[in-house]
């Protein structure tokens, strides 16, 4: 029998493929930061959590967080 989802892993999930695949470069990003994360002893929850901001951000500026540029005023 298979475990029902969450409705918060629906929406994270969403959101994680969503930028996958409208933002070019994400899917490398997440994956990177996914690897980091196991090798440093993070839990999946930081992961998780880290990953739908990085998402949601990537979504919004239609680029990934390290092609972002800095203003100055």
């Amino acid at each position: 029998m298979s475990k029902k989802k969450h409705p918060d892993d629906l929406r994270e999930n969403k959101i994680l493929n969503q930028a996958k695949r409208e933002v070019e470069g994400f899917s490398g990003l997440i994956y990177r930061f996914e690897c980091s994360i196991s090798i440093l002893g993070r839990s999946q929850s930081n992961f998780n959590n880290y990953a739908r901001y990085v998402a949601a951000a990537a979504l919004y500026f239609g680029k990934i967080s390290t092609e972002l540029e800095t203003t100055h005023h």
